[in-house]
């Protein structure tokens, strides 16, 4: 992924990743978290320049607030430029505003897609979590994770959870795909850790890492 979303880093980033991989393009390259310090003209303008030069065929977002998405929709409108095409968002039980609501003007205007991600809501949906944290768990993998989902959010949304267990365990996934407008797509991650002690810090495993991308159609 290209370290910010300014055309050097997006262009670079672009064409590293797929000499990494050893393709010549990708179906669609997703821009994470809008960054302050770069204009979105400067990322629509990059996009559209990947995508003319045929590295990718369509570009989409990821955790962007509504409001950044349709500023970019309407300067490619306005520039004559490829706008982005779909959202890769946070959707389940415990997280619903973005995509079920604060997304609809995009769904009328530009018919967005949505690409969803932690639908079992990093495992509280799993039954796996009470008022701790197993061992080997993502939140004991990912310390940051573990800072911004814990706390009492967390242990309300782990009581939640044992409510909805009989219903969660069973349809937390299904749920997205007739409940949630725009919703195309649901990402799930089976992630491996190797912990590297000295560092303080963890690298995943290429190896034995499997995602798993659930295409929904209506």
């Amino acid at each position: 992924m290209a370290q910010g979303l300014n055309r050097k880093h997006l262009i670079e980033g672009t064409q590293a990743a797929l000499a990494r991989m050893g393709i010549d393009y990708v179906d669609v390259i997703f821009c994470h978290h809008p960054k302050p310090c770069t204009p979105i003209e400067e990322t629509v303008r990059a996009m559209n320049y990947i995508i003319e030069h045929g590295w990718s065929f369509y570009w989409g977002t990821s955790n962007w607030p509504a409001s950044s998405i349709l500023e970019a929709c309407e300067i490619a409108d306005r520039l004559g430029l490829i706008r982005p095409v779909v959202e890769h968002s946070q959707n389940n039980f415990f997280s619903r505003d973005r995509v079920e609501y604060k997304f609809t003007t995009l769904y009328k205007r530009y018919k967005f897609g949505v690409t969803a991600w932690s639908p079992l809501a990093f495992g509280t949906l799993s039954g796996k979590y009470t008022v701790d944290f197993p061992e080997g768990s993502r939140f004991t993998m990912e310390p940051t994770k573990r800072s911004m989902f814990g706390g009492e959010t967390f242990t309300k949304n782990v009581e939640k959870a044992e409510k909805l267990k009989v219903i969660a365990e069973k349809w937390a996934v299904p749920w997205l795909r007739c409940r949630s407008r725009g919703v195309s797509q649901i990402k799930m991650w089976q992630r491996c850790w190797l912990g590297q002690a000295r560092r303080r810090s963890w690298r995943k495993t290429s190896r034995r890492c499997r995602s798993s991308t659930i295409s929904l159609q209506r």
